[in-house]
């Protein structure tokens, strides 16, 4: 197993996708993202992607799955759900870039985890193909 190929697979797509995320966000009017918790997050996620890429290869080896598409989806699921916390309740993030108060602001703990899982299916899954890695 290259632990080394697994993590840049997985942190290819959102470093290659941030700086222009944080580009638009900053060039509509959000200037809250040169705030000091938001201006590392783009350093931070793709360090996330790339080590839980890794711990998916990790777990699967372990404990070996019939069906991949499954546990890719599902592995960016509980991604996302993790950092759907972490945006919520840490940094509170759906306030502070939307504007979202009272039970609004707890919408991406629904939507940050599907988003996430297509993300992982369709996206990581590709690239780990790409590099030669199957779980």
């Amino acid at each position: 197993m290259n632990y080394v190929r697994a993590f840049l697979a997985g942190m290819a797509f959102p470093a290659a996708i941030l700086p222009v995320v944080y580009s638009i966000l900053y060039l509509s009017g959000h200037q809250e993202v040169r705030t000091l918790p938001l201006q590392f997050m783009p350093l931070l996620l793709p360090l996330v992607f790339g080590a839980w890429n890794i711990l998916y290869f990790v777990v699967a080896e372990r404990f070996p799955v019939r069906n991949s598409i499954r546990c890719l989806w599902a592995a960016g699921a509980l991604l996302g759900f993790l950092v759907a916390l972490v945006g919520v309740f840490v940094i509170g993030l759906p306030g502070i870039l939307l504007g979202l108060t009272g039970p609004m602001q707890y919408l991406p703990l629904v939507v940050i985890p599907v988003f996430y899982g297509l993300i992982w299916r369709f996206v990581v899954g590709s690239l780990d193909r790409l590099v030669g890695l199957e779980a």
